[in-house]
């Protein structure tokens, strides 16, 4: 199974939608095992009907979740977006916070530098 990972950056996606009704709508794509040209239908049988559901079960279902820190992560996300949309009134072009590490732990990576080494 096989879905779009998220990074630090809060951007709009379309590997999971959230419908104002409640219901929650999840795109991935399942490589289905093969021997040469033929799916072997058991294994995919499984995947699909016993390893899916539980996956569902685990991460899609509201009673599994943390949903304080959703909660949270929804605000923080809000008020960045408020943020943002109070800088060109103000003359500014960002924000960093106090105490904010920049430096990324290499260039392909979004994670912070140690700060012994930063």
């Amino acid at each position: 199974l096989k879905m779009e990972s998220p990074g630090q950056n809060v951007l709009e996606r379309t590997s999971v939608v959230v419908y104002p009704h409640g219901g929650v709508e999840a795109r991935f794509t399942v490589g289905l095992p093969a021997q040469g040209r033929s799916i072997m239908g058991g294994v995919a049988a499984r995947i699909l009907c016993d390893l899916l559901p539980s996956i569902v079960d685990a991460t899609l279902i509201a009673s599994a979740l943390d949903l304080g820190a959703i909660k949270q992560h929804v605000e923080l996300v809000e008020d960045q977006d408020a943020l943002r949309g109070l800088l060109d009134a103000a003359g500014l072009v960002g924000f960093v916070p106090n105490g904010a590490n920049l430096a990324r732990a290499s260039g392909a990576s979004d994670k912070p530098m140690d700060f012994k080494k930063a």
